[in-house]
């Protein structure tokens, strides 16, 4: 898969700014295997912040320049792939390393939880002397659901905005004792796409639409109730792009406390459709609800670039590799630890689902997406095709098959695993 990065990435200086010398030199990465061990760590979740609505994925909008200018500080992958399109099932991967068959998280079934069995990254971490905390305003990530395990304490913070939510980070970063876990899920930019002021409308285009971003709306759109015309899709689109401008102001705040010896993950859980295959919000698996950015800052690794998949499935491996954590050893993610020494990058195939038989799947090169559901399987060329709308099953028989055989795989260690960890 091709990626367009911002253009100022190659004009950075020693300091990181944009407007740094073309001829600096790069940073010469001095990172070895242990030297993060025991450092704490920041874990940062955005709610449905689709990967290429920032600058990281050559979006045209300066949507994020603060979480632009730390990346340049970071490892990162662009365009890294959820588990799933909705927010429980992903977060329960995120914590575990596991598809969500093994780890057994009910993808539609919101009122199931995690089971306890499963072991948790924050469990680990408690477990090895961090102190862990949770700070949520996703009201799907609760206790009732599992998704609590392994965290000391909690700031339940429903449905409440960045402004808020940072403060309570600020906070707690003053407070935790070394080492900590701390974990930081923001709501924003969750519909409804109504940011306050300067942000809510710094992004529309002054056209004819008179939408206010509330999510009746949308779901009216997506019920079929009413119909959108293009500029109400564009002005939605735009007050998006505002919430994330919004989201970034206040992650400044939080990304510039942190302090420098720690390691901070960013991730998003799903992303976001605005009409893309006749859908609104995130019902299926298609690129714009399960690409989603990454990034492990970690003191002295090299920043990077990688247009190489990533799942979310490879956090856990990778951040217990990083910290000194030990390892689960039925993790199915992989440890890109070796990635930030400067290792080749593994070829790793993506696989997402609502349920076994409605799922996407990308292979190992990133060029090809493979997706089913009731209406049939399609293939994309994501080199010639990123939006995903012209179907090369028909002249890609091959690579179909390849494909389907990979996720069967994945399906049935997956099953086996969940049989021997959590059926019994």
């Amino acid at each position: 898969m091709i990626l367009l990065l911002p253009a100022c990435v190659g004009s950075l200086g020693e300091s990181g700014d944009t407007h740094g010398d073309d001829s600096a030199a790069p940073v010469v990465p001095s990172y070895a295997l242990g030297d993060a061990y025991g450092a704490s760590v920041v874990v940062v979740v955005v709610d449905t912040l689709r990967a290429d609505h920032l600058p990281w994925a050559g979006y045209e909008r300066d949507t994020a320049p603060n979480l632009t200018a730390w990346g340049f500080n970071a490892a990162v992958w662009p365009r890294a792939t959820a588990v799933a399109s909705n927010t429980g099932p992903n977060i329960a991967s995120l914590w575990t390393g596991l598809w969500t068959q093994a780890h057994g998280y009910p993808v539609m079934t919101a009122t199931d939880a995690l089971a306890d069995v499963n072991i948790l990254l924050p469990e680990l971490a408690r477990d090895n002397g961090y102190a862990t905390s949770l700070i949520v305003a996703n009201n799907a990530v609760t206790e009732a659901r599992g998704l609590w395990q392994g965290f000391a304490s909690v700031a339940d913070l429903s449905l409440e905005p960045a402004e808020v939510v940072v403060d309570e980070a600020l906070s707690q970063l003053d407070t935790l004792a070394a080492p900590y876990f701390l974990a930081v899920h923001l709501m924003d930019p969750h519909a409804s796409y109504q940011a306050p002021e300067p942000y809510y409308e710094m992004w529309d285009s002054g056209g004819t639409s008179k939408v206010t971003g509330a999510t009746a709306e949308v779901r009216a759109w997506d019920n079929g109730e009413a119909e959108p015309s293009d500029a109400d899709i564009a002005r939605t689109v735009a007050l998006y792009d505002g919430e994330i401008t919004y989201l970034d102001a206040h992650l400044s705040r939080l990304l510039a406390a942190i302090p420098g010896d720690a390691v901070v993950v960013f991730v998003a859980d799903h992303g976001e459709q605005f009409g893309e295959h006749g859908e609104f919000f995130h019902h299926d698996e298609h690129r714009e609800n399960v690409q989603v950015p990454l990034a492990f800052r970690v003191p002295n690794a090299a920043r990077a670039v990688h247009d190489a998949n990533a799942r979310t499935i490879d956090v856990a491996p990778t951040l217990a590799a990083i910290v000194g954590l030990p390892p689960v050893d039925y993790w199915q993610g992989v440890d890109l630890e070796p990635v930030l020494r400067g290792a080749a990058h593994p070829a790793l195939v993506t696989y997402s689902e609502r349920t076994s038989t409605a799922w996407s799947s990308t292979d190992g090169t990133g060029r090809w997406a493979l997706h089913r559901e009731s209406s049939g399987v399609q293939l994309w060329d994501l080199d010639a095709d990123p939006g995903e709308t012209v179907d090369v099953s028909d002249e890609h028989g091959d690579v179909v098959d390849a494909m389907a055989a990979e996720v069967e795989a994945i399906q049935t260690s997956s099953a086996a695993l969940y049989a021997d960890l959590v059926a019994p």
